[in-house]
């Protein structure tokens, strides 16, 4: 295979995006990311942010796409859920650019909430055992940034 050069690299992760090939915004969100956060809202407007790493999946199901994210706390952040059933999943972290960072934000809506078998014993086998709530999210709008690198990690 061709050695691409970092711009190359950069312009053909575009172009795979474009054609459905690559989806860097999953890739990031899986496993590259420095980090992941949930942010909520409920009625009155109580925010909440809850913060974590590698608990949540996005996955094709039934021709949507969907979250799966396993609850491990965060208690004002599920009571907002299940007043408010919107919320908006970020994640941060590397780009194919050498010169930026990508931020990716999901815009997700709660369709389910599991407290109990086979799906949330499935989803303590790969998010851990302390997983309390199996969560599903269908997705409702994706975006990604892709935003100038720090100084001090340049």
């Amino acid at each position: 295979p061709a050695v691409l050069r970092v711009g190359e690299e950069y312009l053909a992760a575009i172009e795979n995006r474009e054609t459905g090939e690559e989806r860097p915004e999953e890739e990031l969100f899986h496993t590259g990311a420095f980090g992941q956060t949930l942010g909520t809202a409920s009625l009155d407007g109580t925010p909440a942010v809850a913060v974590f790493t590698q608990l949540a999946v996005i996955e094709k199901q039934d021709e949507k796409q969907i979250i799966r994210f396993g609850r491990i706390g965060q208690d004002q952040t599920y009571k907002n859920l299940k007043e408010n059933p919107k919320g908006i999943f970020t994640a941060l972290g590397p780009s194919n650019d050498p010169s930026k960072i990508d931020l990716v934000s999901i815009t997700a809506e709660l369709e389910e909430d599991i407290d109990s078998g086979q799906k949330l014993d499935r989803a303590r086998l790969e998010f851990g055992h302390a997983v309390s709530n199996l969560l599903i999210f269908k997705v409702l709008d994706v975006k990604i940034n892709h935003l100038p690198k720090p100084a001090h990690m340049v």
